[in-house]
């Protein structure tokens, strides 16, 4: 998404922060994207008692918060809501991470004590240097509260470690948040030596639990129509973790995963050519190219 595709609110919210943004996140390819689609996030739900979303930037220019809260009238009148995207640097690599929260009034419970609930949703995407997407991470869960207990700053308990999970870089899944009851949680990394294939890891976390939630964990092909996208193939996996190591499954099964990985390696390579983004976005087409390019020689 290109500037000249802003509304005018999203453009004049744009250009009071340009100059203080570090250079290394304004002009990574993916960040005005990033940017729009914040700005257009935290709007998505019609809120009454709202408070007009603000955007706030870090002094370093590292880190931009764009939040908005009131009352989301898609769930009812009663349901409090704070939903806020933040978009970061760290080093080379930028994030955009999607925080949602929602207070409801429960009237269903047995023990009458908990009458509310926070219904939490977060969503972490990290983007290389040239706006490719590495990691996918996402975390949701239902929380339940005494309305004696509940402070009453639902953004204290959805922006914070409180009830939002830690997303990391690289293999790392989100570390849990101090709250948590029966939360379910998603992490996929791709790396930058083969794009065509990524590591895929589903998780339920579940609080006062004498028993470990479920994990599954596998490798999957990448979608390759946007293929700067991490959009992957989750079912039909090319290969399972089974017994301390991923086995490929199907056509490739008794086969090496690293040499089921080259198949996909090529695979993604030939999807590049055929793919929207080489149609609608040239420019991402070229460093698609140049980043398996390099990857090629690295490995001859």
């Amino acid at each position: 998404m290109k500037k000249n595709e802003m509304s005018k609110e999203i453009e004049y919210e744009f250009e009071k922060i340009k100059s203080k943004v570090d250079p290394k996140l304004l002009y990574n390819p993916k960040f005005m994207s990033l940017f729009i689609k914040a700005c257009s996030y935290v709007n998505q739900f019609t809120m009454s008692d709202r408070q007009k979303h603000k955007v706030s930037i870090s002094e370093d220019g590292k880190k931009i918060i764009i939040t908005d809260e009131g009352k989301n009238e898609l769930y009812g009148l009663d349901k409090d809501t704070v939903i806020s995207t933040m978009i970061s640097l760290d080093g080379e690599y930028i994030t955009e991470e999607n925080s949602l929260g929602i207070l409801c009034k429960e009237t269903d419970r047995k023990n009458s004590d908990l009458d509310l609930s926070l219904i939490t949703s977060y969503e972490n995407k990290v983007y290389d240097e040239n706006g490719i997407q590495i990691t996918y991470g996402s975390f949701s869960d239902k929380f339940p509260f005494s309305s004696r207990t509940f402070s009453g700053n639902i953004k204290g308990q959805v922006l914070t470690n409180l009830h939002r999970p830690t997303f990391g870089i690289g293999m790392m899944g989100p570390q849990l948040p101090r709250f948590y009851e029966n939360a379910e949680a998603k992490f996929v990394y791709r790396s930058p030596q083969n794009l065509g294939v990524a590591y895929l890891v589903e998780k339920e976390e579940i609080k006062q639990s004498d028993s470990l939630g479920k994990i599954r964990s596998s490798v999957c092909a990448v979608h390759t129509e946007y293929p700067e996208e991490l959009q992957v193939l989750s079912s039909e996996p090319i290969a399972v973790f089974d017994n301390g190591k991923y086995k490929p499954t199907g056509k490739y099964a008794g086969m090496s995963i690293d040499a089921v990985a080259e198949i996909y390696k090529e695979n993604f390579i030939a999807g590049i050519e055929s793919s929207k983004t080489k149609q609608y976005d040239p420019e991402m087409y070229d460093r698609l190219i140049n980043v398996v390019s390099q990857s090629n020689q690295k490995s001859k």
